[in-house]
């Protein structure tokens, strides 16, 4: 079976796997909201605490 948890990395950025496009995304101020929606509960959550971490200039969770 094939892993496709979403990655948070350091530089702020995430990595997820679109299930709409079928590829590896890799971005650092949004994701759309149909990947988001195809996204579990507490892992949307967890990132938008990521990505607002950023924009609130505080360092990334890893």
């Amino acid at each position: 079976m094939t892993n496709l948890r979403t990655i948070f990395h350091r530089d702020g950025t995430i990595t997820y796997y679109s299930v709409y496009q079928q590829v590896w995304r890799r971005h650092l101020s949004s994701i759309s909201d149909g990947d988001l929606a195809a996204i579990s509960g507490s892992e949307h959550d967890r990132i938008e605490r990521h990505l607002h971490r950023e924009e609130d200039g505080m360092q990334p969770q890893s």
